[in-house]
């Protein structure tokens, strides 16, 4: 199985160009009559649990995680059921799970392309693959990766998982920025959180460069108090008027451009149902 060009540009949305976070995915599981079955791969504290409960109370979640980690040694959390893993191999039986759910995980890991079929093993055919991973993100975590979008469906879909959508998630430069003032700051700080909940600088400039005409009366106002940031040497004015964005550039386009910077890409993948062509 190959991934294709066509295909790539096929599960860039046109619905809108929002970014996203791994999150959102999870408001999308339809609901059925059985439980929803659930695994958090790289579960950290548990906190995937309380989302996922809003859209399906009755969902049997499993979190599941390496045994020595910051985020497992911080866990407190009783009230759900966590399992230890050696970083590859999921200890549960082929088809398990209706989804795994990853959110900014798979940079950390160390053996991307084994651990990608076994998440095809443990989900059940139609069974979806959802979250997030890193792009442009500078170290951090021990990471060890950051994944081009093209480049983490790629693998995905040489596992065996078939592409279905990628999303942008906050901006790289955001990111970079704030690794570089988290890193200086003596004490925890809040003031980027924000940014993984709205459009970031990033995808405000280029949702302005691209279609202007969509952003809302904050998203303006934000890029305007933004601008009163740069020096006055940087020629800001002139690169405006002399940026040509594409023709009618709809959603799927600007989508494309801001998952070229994205810091983070969300992503869902399906396992496919034998017999079913896409």
């Amino acid at each position: 199985m190959s991934l294709s060009r066509k295909r790539l540009l096929q599960a860039i949305p046109s619905d809108h160009a929002r970014q996203v976070d791994a999150y959102h995915y999870l408001g999308r599981i339809p609901r059925s009559a059985q439980p929803l079955r659930l695994l958090d791969l790289g579960a950290g504290d548990g906190r995937s649990f309380d989302v996922v409960r809003l859209h399906h109370p009755d969902v049997e979640w499993i979190g599941l995680d390496i045994a020595d980690s910051s985020e497992v040694r911080s866990r407190t959390r009783t009230d759900c059921e966590f399992v230890t893993y050696d970083g590859v191999n999921i200890p549960f039986e082929d088809a398990r799970f209706d989804a795994v759910f990853s959110r900014q995980v798979f940079e950390h890991v160390r053996h991307p392309e084994p651990l990608l079929r076994e998440i095809r093993r443990v989900l059940r055919p139609g069974g979806r693959f959802i979250g997030s991973v890193s792009q442009l993100e500078p170290f951090h975590s021990n990471s060890y990766w950051n994944f081009t979008y093209f480049g983490f469906a790629t693998l995905a879909v040489d596992a065996g998982l078939e592409l279905v959508e990628l999303r942008p998630g906050i901006d790289g430069v955001t990111l970079t920025l704030r690794n570089l003032f988290l890193t200086g700051l003596r004490t925890r700080s809040r003031s980027f959180r924000h940014y993984f909940d709205r459009e970031s600088p990033l995808n405000l400039l280029i949702g302005k460069l691209m279609a202007s005409d969509r952003l809302d009366a904050a998203e303006a106002a934000e890029l305007a108090r933004l601008a009163s940031f740069l020096s006055d040497a940087f020629p800001a004015a002139d690169l405006l008027l002399d940026y040509a964005p594409p023709a009618q550039a709809g959603a799927r386009e600007v989508n494309a451009m801001k998952l070229r910077y994205a810091g983070h890409l969300c992503f869902e993948f399906h396992r496919p149902i034998e017999g079913e062509t896409t």
